[in-house]
């Protein structure tokens, strides 16, 4: 039991004569940039240094070297050159200790309890 069914012809399309690919005579066509070029005048939104693309070349030696393990990969501290600052704590519960006693030179919080705290333990007697 087959029944044929009728398909369905594409219609005829014209191409203008500019259009035609192989027309040695035409310029190519010019594609517009993917940006807005008029964006450049502001200095906030100016785009600069935008690294080239690598060659095909470099692109080749970088695939080809073998990867990194993973300690390998990973960053290391700079012991030598590196300072750190000089950490201070509270005496009392152990947070930041950003107030000093004027007697004794202790670190406590600015938590009133911490304070109220180191006074009544302070080492230094009188003032």
């Amino acid at each position: 039991m087959d029944v044929d069914t009728p398909t369905p012809t594409p219609a005829p399309t014209s191409t203008p004569q500019s259009q035609t690919p192989g027309n040695p005579s035409d310029p190519p066509a010019a594609q517009p940039p993917s940006y807005d070029p008029a964006l450049d005048k502001d200095p906030l939104l100016r785009t600069r240094d935008v690294p080239k693309k690598p060659s095909d070349r470099v692109m080749e030696a970088l695939v080809a070297e073998l990867p990194l393990s993973y300690n390998a990969a990973r960053a290391t501290v700079a012991h030598d050159t590196e300072v750190r600052p000089v950490r201070h704590f509270c005496a009392i519960c152990g947070y930041w200790g950003k107030i000093k006693c004027r007697k004794c030179g202790e670190r406590v919080c600015g938590l009133m309890d911490c304070w109220k705290g180191h006074e009544s333990v302070c080492p230094a007697v009188g003032y």
